[in-house]
This record gives C-alpha cells, sequence and structure tokens, in this order.
C-alpha cells in the first residue's frame, strides 16, 4: 500500500477551450444599473411621503455607477453584448465615451438617470419607444457607424450602441426587444391588463366594510355600564374630558375573541397554533362570505372606532392612581407644600410648648420656632448628662 504522502501530485487541469469564432471572451466585471432600486424604491413609497426620499443618495448613486462603469472597461475598450450578456461586442462607443464626456455632462446624465427611475413602467416604456424611433430615423440618414445612433441618456453630443444604452437604464434583452418587436408591428406599446381596473383586493373591500360596520354596531350594545357623572365627579373631582365618549366593552372580552366571532358568522372557522399561525377554514351547510384578515379587522377598528376599548381592571387602577398624582402635583407644587409643612410644624411645636419660644434661622434660611428649655434637655441627652 502506498503512503500517502509518497503519492504522486495530480496532473494540472487541461486549460479551457478557446472561445469560438467570431466571440470574444467572458466580460468579468458587470454592473448592475441602480435605476431598477430607485425605481423599486420610489414606486413603494406612498405618494405623500415620496418628498422624505433623499434627492442628493440617488443622484450621487448613479453617478458613481456612471464613473465606474467607464472606469472598469475591458482592455478591448469593447461594450457588453446585449443578446449575450457573457460576450463582447464589436462596439467601443464607451472606450470614446470615457475619453471625450466631461464631469458637468456625468452629472447631467445621472440627473436623467435619476428621472427616468421615477417613472412608471409604462412611462419608462413609452420613453425607450421613442429613443428606438429616433434612433431608426438617424440610422437610416447618416453615414457613420449604424450602431451608434441614441443619444446619451442627458447629453446632446455623445452617441451610443443599444447595448450601453440599455446597460446604463438597467433593461436586458427580453424588455428591449419586447419594445422593438412592438415597433416593427407598428403597434403601441402595451399596457398590463390590469391597469386602469381594480385589484382583487379591493373588489370585495366595500362589502367587507359593510360587514365590519355591522359587526362594530352591534356589538357596542355589550359595553359595560359606567358610573354617573356625579359619581365619577366626587370620586375623581372633576371629570376627564379624554374618556367621556369611550365605550367600554367587558374585560372578558378580546380583541382576537371578537374576531372569531366575526369570521364565524359568515362561515368559517379560526385557527392558530402556537408558532402565532392564523388559519380559516370553511363550515359545513354555512355560506361563506369574503372576511377581511386579523389585522385588516384591527386597523378598521382603530381607524373607525378609536373610543370603543376594551376595560381592563389593572390598568384602569394605574391610569386612576396616575390621574390623581397629577392632580396633587397640579394643585400644590413642592414649595407650596415645603411651606405647608413647614408653616404646621411651627405651630405644632409652638402649641405644645408652655415655656419660653425663640425664633432662630432654620435650615431653609427661613425662622424656626424653638422651645428653649426642650432644646436643652434634649442636648442633654444627646450628650448623656441626662440624670
Amino acid at each position: 500500500m502506498v503512503d500517502a504522502a509518497e503519492q504522486p501530485p495530480l496532473p494540472p487541469l487541461p486549460p479551457p477551450p478557446p472561445a469560438p469564432a467570431g466571440t470574444s471572451a467572458q466580460v468579468v466585471c458587470k454592473l448592475i444599473s441602480p435605476v431598477k432600486k430607485l425605481h423599486r424604491e420610489w414606486t413603494k413609497t406612498h405618494v405623500k411621503k415620496r418628498g422624505l426620499i433623499p434627492e442628493e443618495a440617488g443622484h450621487k448613486e448613479c453617478l458613481a455607477f456612471i464613473q465606474e462603469l467607464l472606469d472598469s472597461l475591458p482592455p478591448e475598450g469593447k461594450c457588453t453584448d446585449l443578446e449575450h450578456p457573457s460576450q463582447l461586442s464589436t462596439c467601443s462607443c464607451l472606450s470614446q465615451l470615457k475619453n471625450s464626456i466631461t464631469d458637468e455632462e456625468k452629472s447631467a446624465t445621472a440627473t436623467s438617470l435619476h428621472s427616468f427611475a421615477k417613472l412608471d413602467w409604462h412611462g419608462q416604456k413609452n420613453l425607450v419607444a421613442e429613443w428606438m424611433k429616433y434612433g431608426d430615423v438617424l440610422k437610416k440618414s447618416t453615414s457613420r457607424r449604424k450602431s451608434e445612433v441614441y443619444l446619451l441618456p442627458g447629453s446632446v453630443n455623445h452617441l451610443i450602441c443599444r447595448s450601453a444604452l440599455a446597460r446604463i437604464i438597467g433593461w436586458g434583452r427580453y424588455q428591449w426587444n419586447g419594445i422593438r418587436q412592438r415597433l416593427r408591428k407598428n403597434l403601441t406599446v402595451p399596457i398590463h391588463g390590469s391597469v386602469g381596473k381594480k385589484s382583487n383586493n379591493s373588489r370585495y373591500k366595500v362589502e367587507r366594510d359593510i360587514r365590519m360596520r355591522a359587526f362594530f354596531d352591534k356589538i357596542e350594545a355589550l359595553y359595560s355600564p359606567r358610573a354617573t357623572q356625579i359619581v365619577r365627579d366626587v370620586a375623581r373631582e372633576g371629570g376627564n374630558e379624554e374618556d367621556e365618549e369611550l365605550t367600554e366593552l367587558p374585560s372578558h372580552v378580546s380583541k382576537r375573541g371578537l374576531y372569531k366571532n366575526f369570521v364565524a358568522e359568515h362561515g368559517w372557522k379560526y385557527h392558530s397554533t402556537s408558532s402565532g399561525q392564523v388559519s380559516l377554514t370553511r363550515m359545513e351547510g354555512v355560506e361563506q362570505n369574503n372576511v377581511p384578515s386579523h389585522w385588516t379587522f384591527l386597523d378598521f377598528w382603530d381607524k373607525n372606532y378609536p373610543n370603543m376599548v376594551i376595560t381592563n381592571p389593572h390598568t384602569k387602577n394605574k391610569a386612576s392612581k396616575k390621574r390623581r398624582r397629577d392632580r396633587t402635583k397640579v394643585a400644590t407644587t413642592g414649595e407650596d407644600r415645603s411651606k405647608k409643612v413647614n408653616e404646621n410644624t411651627k405651630a405644632s411645636k409652638k402649641q405644645r410648648c408652655d415655656q419660653t419660644v425663640t425664633k432662630e434661622p432654620d435650615e431653609r434660611g427661613g425662622e424656626d420656632y424653638i422651645c428653649t428649655d426642650f432644646y436643652s434637655a434634649w442636648q442633654d441627652v444627646l450628650s448623656g448628662k441626662e440624670k
């Protein structure tokens, strides 16, 4: 048996086969345009909150991408082929652009890309279709290279090929060829079939809202009886305006239990696991209606019935104690209370002592009544001179 240390080394792996004729080596650097990420962030943000998205961050990201794209060109200076992303094309427009573009033009291109990312899909497709139409006209009227017929976004002096343009805006061959085929057939840019129509989720929203509103109106009859205004005024020395309109449900009621009752009324049975997964199953012999999820049910409760709360005795006691403590602080500040206590102490000392009373300065800078005979006797006790 041959020792493992004495075994001959393995032969080296054979070199990879050469690329076929008419093709180039694989592209090592594959940058991804930030247009898709910026577009996703913009479209998923609510319309009222889009103003909070920083503009400078998106512009800097696009500018950094353009600079890195020009700096990471292969030694051949060729563009990445749109149809075959792992290969290089015969065009060298980006290499020429690297030597001629200025910093101001790079900034203008980054601004144009950022504006392009804010468009919806239909707007982006329409804009790219117009670029293609302009490129087709320029291709017929020029004698220069037929591939470089597209203007660099944000520039009027630089022409690039379709592969470079698609890479800059973050498009692939399927998106590009889809628009190209529509233009060849003299068709307009395709529109998604659901554009302008109600989604499946919003189709039943009105019906669900009506059912939930009827359910909450019905359970309002279960609210706990509250004390009269006179009792509340005596107990709390004045009513609290914040909870005058509250509808307090019994403490044995829970939000999850109310949701179970709601779905049961419409033919569904509520199930939950120890991990928190919720599922609804159909009840036999009962007609099923469309019901919302648990979170939609709670959200509807908070928005439409904010004054309907569930009674919690522990929380209620804590809140009442806090209100009493706050009223005490408002009625009597710390300075007033200290003066009041000091005055009571002085008066009690003065009433208890029949001996001579003198005034001496106290620690707070005021005057204090001290019984001289009692004070001297107490000093004797402290010093151990008591008989």
